[in-house]
């Protein structure tokens, strides 16, 4: 996703279920540099913010951000319910 932000200080949550510990962080590329963000751990198997790490980014300018998102994976798992993604939360939080 490719976003416009204003100048000012960010918080960003993704708002996620994860049914396990395998799958409970979600890796998040700011202009190609990774966050994690986590939900309850455990996790609690259903939609919450990632309020126990929360992401904060500050720009000084009007800038287009990028984000790409990593889901995590294990191979040769069977049956396995990974995580799942409901939207990504940007606040501003001063000007």
């Amino acid at each position: 996703a490719i976003v416009t932000l204003d100048a000012g200080t960010y918080e960003i949550m993704v708002c996620e279920k994860a049914f396990n510990n395998k799958f409970a962080t979600i890796k998040m590329a700011l202009e190609g540099i990774q966050h994690n963000f986590y939900p309850s751990n455990p996790p609690l198997g259903y939609y919450e913010l990632t309020t126990r790490c929360p992401c904060t980014i500050t720009l000084e300018e009007k800038q287009t951000v990028s984000m790409e998102l990593y889901f995590p994976t294990v191979k040769n798992a069977k049956g396995y319910k990974p995580l799942c993604l409901d939207y990504i939360q940007i606040i501003k939080v001063n000007k």
